[in-house]
Formats: C-alpha cells, sequence, structure tokens
C-alpha cells in the first residue's frame, strides 16, 4: 500500500474499484510496514512506511469495514521481554 504514496495514483479510487470487484463476503487484505502514530504518509520516501491509521481511513473512506487486525507480523520492540 505504502507504494502507492510514491505515485500519483488515486488510492480513493483505486480502493472502490477493489471493492466493486470483490465478490460478496471478499477479503481486502493489506500487510505494510507501520509508520509512527502522526506520521501519515511523510515517511514514505525516507524509510518506506505508512502510518496504519491513514492506510485505514483511506480504505475505509472507500466503503470497506475494518473487520480484524493481526498483530502476529510486528515486530516485537527491543524493549520488550516477550
Amino acid at each position: 500500500m505504502r507504494d502507492l504514496y510514491l505515485t500519483e495514483e488515486d488510492r480513493g479510487a483505486l480502493n472502490r474499484k477493489v471493492l466493486a470487484a470483490l465478490n460478496a463476503g471478499g477479503v481486502y487484505g493489506i500487510v505494510d510496514h507501520n509508520a509512527a502514530r502522526g506520521d501519515g504518509a511523510t515517511k514514505v520516501m525516507a524509510l518506506h512506511r505508512v502510518e496504519k491509521q491513514t492506510v485505514v481511513d483511506g480504505v475505509t473512506a472507500a466503503g470497506f469495514t475494518l473487520a480484524r487486525e493481526a498483530a502476529f507480523l510486528r515486530a516485537r520492540s527491543r524493549n520488550s521481554n516477550g
């Protein structure tokens, strides 16, 4: 998803096209690197990261509903004991 922030692509139009193309009950899964809270899309060029909420806001604005999130790919903090 973050690569779309490097182009002139209309992300809203793209997300609406994906929604229209999915069968009923279809899943639009997004896996991406997450920037820090408040960064929005400002770190796309430097760190190849976009803030999760920026992506969620764009996708839900297109008509999707966030049904579920998963943390199994999330990197543990260096300060974490787990």
